[in-house]
């Protein structure tokens, strides 16, 4: 453990600079401060404005970077061609670059794959929070027959609802369109297998992977707070 000395007084006034814990909760970053203090305090015809002004600069980079798109989505593995076959990915760099956002390169790892294991990407956007992986992926592998068993038991003898047929139909949905593949040739030895379970969120219903049950979540290592996938902004002025 290591610590800095304080003398009571000391602590108090250190304490006192921090703040308060709600003022952590609610702080926000300065893009953000300004699109409340916009959409708050100006006129609609000039927020109206702004937005139009916005959009229309965005559309017209788009019809520039369109060639290079194309060419871009053509030397992508067939797979993400299917996946992001709408994605205008340089616009969206170009965007995030523009606003000065400081992880644009998350387009670049969204061509590229997230890896489910080792250390997490440095963002430079969130909180520095150190966790260290729990395990390597070469001792989740001398463990996946067992972890893979009691998944794969679990599953058989939990009861089939109505839910887990809508899922289902939803899975199937999204092999038919190539965001998902079936694995024909599964190594309970070598392959970790995670979960997957519906969600009824009012009329909607969402599909959560849990890959925590399988052991791969103890592989991650980051070194920031929240994930970057959880909290991109693309900062509009909406």
């Amino acid at each position: 453990m290591v610590g800095v000395p304080r003398t009571p007084t000391e602590f108090i006034e250190a304490a006192r600079l921090v703040g308060h814990p709600r003022g952590h909760l609610v702080r926000t970053a300065m893009d953000v401060d300004q699109a409340i203090k916009a959409n708050l305090e100006w006129p609609e015809h000039q927020l109206l404005a702004h937005r139009a002004a916005v959009f229309k600069g965005w559309l017209k980079k788009a019809a520039e970077l369109r060639s290079e798109e194309s060419a871009l989505h053509d030397k992508l593995p067939q797979h993400l061609q299917t996946i992001l076959c709408r994605k205008k990915l340089l616009l969206w760099k170009h965007i995030l670059v523009s606003l000065g956002y400081g992880d644009a390169r998350i387009v670049d790892d969204i061509i590229e794959g997230f890896p489910l294991t080792g250390w997490a990407q440095e963002t430079g956007v969130f909180d520095k929070h150190v966790r260290a992986a729990s395990m390597t992926v070469q001792q989740l592998e001398g463990v996946a027959l067992g972890l893979n068993s009691a998944v794969v038991g679990a599953l058989k003898k939990g009861p089939w609802t109505s839910l887990d047929a809508d899922a289902l139909e939803e899975i199937i949905a999204e092999v038919d369109k190539g965001w998902l593949a079936e694995c024909k040739d599964v190594d309970m030895k070598r392959q970790f297998i995670a979960k997957r379970f519906p969600i009824q969120q009012k009329s909607k219903m969402r599909l959560i992977d849990d890959f925590s049950v399988c052991g791969v979540n103890s592989t991650v290592a980051r070194s920031f707070e929240w994930s970057r996938l959880t909290r991109l902004w693309p900062s509009c002025w909406r």
